[in-house]
């Protein structure tokens, strides 16, 4: 009897391991889905305070000190939240201006006449609302799909599930709250129900209400509620109002979980204008669903101010300058890059052998890439040099699995027209792009600095 005991224990004891490290999963997951809904309502929130405070035109109605007094009465109302300075209030309404609502949305843009369903959405709030005035509202054409779902009695439905991957200073930010614990509890997997919340004083108003909110979205997309609220002011602040830029390092951060410090990076770097702008023969030379990608992971021009080099550097002074600073140079060079190798053995045949500048792999494009680095001006010469090498890559080392390998021209300068006639003249896939490279060491600091080379002998000779 004993070992029949004995082996149910031992069996339960391996499905209940099994079980909890299913329920840490799980709960893993609700935190991450909790995190993203907290940060989306709380992005939200602000971009719809922001919303009011443009539409009440509330500066010139309250005066000069109505940031302050603002800020005081929310602190106020809200003394567990920190988010109400008056710099933050003023980032709201930048916030809002950046990303303007729609004009018109498509569900409620044909039944309306004039401009006013905000006064209609403050009276709704205000009085009580009941099945019996439904029609009333519904004759009245402010939203007869409202009315429709008054004299149904629909119940609110659950939050659509969002996406589980989230920003790590989301997640930072939704723990150091007091009550996330709580909140955990009441959204549970992810759903968040009328019931699991805080008790309705009014269901039925608040279903009007929440629709008509509802209604009230950005013309860009939802994900400008996705990144923390510190990246979005950042953003705010160097935009300078483009939109189009703003959302393209939205992306970018939501894409590659940038900390703030790398998104000031590329801010000041231009990357936004820089992006995808290499002059390249991608259309012609590359199946059309692998040019429009293949053209997003160049640059023009890239920036190597990370680099220390003396001002009459040499070629391959430049080149060793990369791949000592090869961390700095693959952050550059964007996502999605794997360092292959520097001077790269391209054998021809038993008496002839070529050498590569640097070869990389793009996760992105799935293929190799080809990088030669020139300190002078674009020569059309030039082309043939990578176009071989880009060749030799495919013959070599490109597997089937492999896309086509593509080459990338890094110069101090170039004649656009005679770039574009040489990548005409190219059945290769290649692109040419230039360098930025301003913060030089004046000359006298070559000769005192000790070389690589005499580094190494150094250290070999201890």
């Amino acid at each position: 009897m004993s070992n029949v005991l004995e082996k149910i224990d031992y069996i339960f004891d391996a499905e209940y391991k099994k079980w909890l490290t299913e329920l840490k999963q799980r709960f893993r997951q609700s935190q991450i889905k909790a995190s993203v809904k907290v940060n989306q309502e709380l992005m939200r929130f602000y971009w719809l305070l922001g919303r009011d405070i443009v539409r009440m035109k509330s500066e010139s109605k309250w005066g000069s000190k109505f940031y302050e007094t603002l800020s005081r009465d929310l602190k106020e109302m809200f003394s567990e939240s920190k988010g109400f300075s008056p710099r933050n209030l003023y980032y709201m309404k930048q916030f809002y201006l950046l990303f303007p609502e729609k004009e018109i949305t498509p569900q409620v843009g044909a039944q309306l006449e004039n401009e006013n369903l905000l006064q209609d959405a403050v009276k709704l709030k205000d009085q009580e609302i009941s099945p019996k005035n439904s029609q009333e509202i519904n004759n009245k054409q402010i939203m007869p799909q409202v009315a429709a779902k008054l004299d149904n009695k629909i119940t609110l439905q659950p939050v659509a599930q969002f996406n589980s991957e989230v920003h790590p200073e989301v997640m930072e930010e939704f723990d150091k709250q007091e009550n996330s614990s709580k909140i955990r509890q009441e959204i549970g997997n992810g759903e968040i129900m009328p019931q699991d919340g805080a008790k309705l004083d009014n269901q039925i108003t608040q279903q009007v209400v929440a629709q008509l909110e509802n209604e009230i979205v950005p013309q860009v997309g939802e994900e400008i509620f996705n990144i923390p609220w510190v990246h979005m002011r950042i953003i705010i602040d160097k935009a300078k109002m483009n939109t189009d830029k703003a959302i393209f390092f939205i992306k970018e951060i939501i894409k590659n979980n940038w900390s703030r410090n790398v998104l000031r990076n590329f801010l000041d770097t231009n990357l936004y204008e820089r992006q995808g702008r290499a002059i390249t023969n991608f259309e012609y030379r590359l199946p059309k669903e692998n040019s429009g990608l293949a053209q997003e992971i160049t640059k023009d021009p890239y920036n190597f101010d990370f680099l220390s080099i003396s001002k009459d550097y040499n070629e391959k002074e430049l080149k060793d300058a990369l791949i000592n600073n090869i961390q700095r140079f693959l952050l550059e060079l964007g996502t999605g890059f794997a360092y292959m190798g520097e001077e790269v053995r391209i054998k021809i045949d038993d008496n002839k052998e070529e050498f590569m500048d640097m070869l990389f792999y793009n996760v992105k494009v799935h293929a190799y890439v080809v990088v030669e680095v020139k300190v002078d001006e674009f020569k059309p010469h030039d082309i043939g040099q990578l176009g071989t090498y880009v060749v030799a890559v495919d013959h070599i080392l490109k597997s089937d699995k492999d896309e086509k390998t593509i080459g990338i021209l890094i110069c101090r300068n170039k004649n656009e027209i005679l770039a574009r006639y040489a990548l005409e003249s190219s059945s290769e896939p290649l692109g040419i792009s230039t360098y930025e490279l301003s913060k030089l060491l004046p000359e006298e600091y070559k000769s005192s600095l000790p070389s690589i080379e005499e580094l190494e002998d150094k250290l070999n000779n201890k």
